[in-house]
């Protein structure tokens, strides 16, 4: 761990848990394994990882990841992006990890509230198929479900009216 640490010092980084959020949200992988054999938590550079869409990142730090709350995170940090294939594919390998797609964290909102928001039909068709067997028909509702909801609100718009 010490030689770990010093050759981070060489590189001009500290062994801190924010410099290895910085470092994984940048996508740069050279740097992680001083990191972890130094004694860095991996939770810290798989937030970080995912925020920043590192793939490659997220699959090396995933299975490292011991602490629930981190993966949580990482699936709603994840979640929160705008839709874009990096994000869907961190989402799958966060599901595949056993992060349980049904609960809430920030603000109380539930990881398909904030998919749904942000109108990614792909992560609120997998945030679905990851669930309860008895919810998974549901998911051939979810773009109709959308639809309407989108029409309900352009049709308000329209009219002016008060939603």
């Amino acid at each position: 761990p010490e030689q770990a640490r010093k050759d981070l010092i060489a590189m001009g980084l500290q062994f801190d848990k924010n410099v290895f959020y910085q470092v994984t949200y940048k996508c740069d992988i050279l740097p992680i394994d001083d990191f972890l054999i130094g004694g860095m938590e991996p939770g810290y550079g798989l937030l970080g990882a995912s925020k920043g869409g590192c793939v490659q990142i997220v699959k090396k730090l995933v299975s490292k990841t011991k602490d629930k709350y981190y993966l949580a995170h990482a699936l709603h940090a994840t979640v929160d992006q705008e839709p874009q294939p990096q994000y869907t594919e961190i989402i799958k390998i966060l599901l595949n990890a056993g992060v349980d797609p049904n609960i809430s964290i920030e603000n109380k909102q539930s990881y398909l509230t904030v998919a749904a928001e942000r109108n990614n039909l792909e992560v609120v068709e997998l945030l679905i198929s990851g669930t309860d067997s008895e919810t998974k028909p549901l998911c051939k509702l979810v773009p109709l479900i959308i639809s309407l909801i989108s029409l309900f609100f352009i049709s308000a718009l329209d009219n002016k009216l008060d939603v």
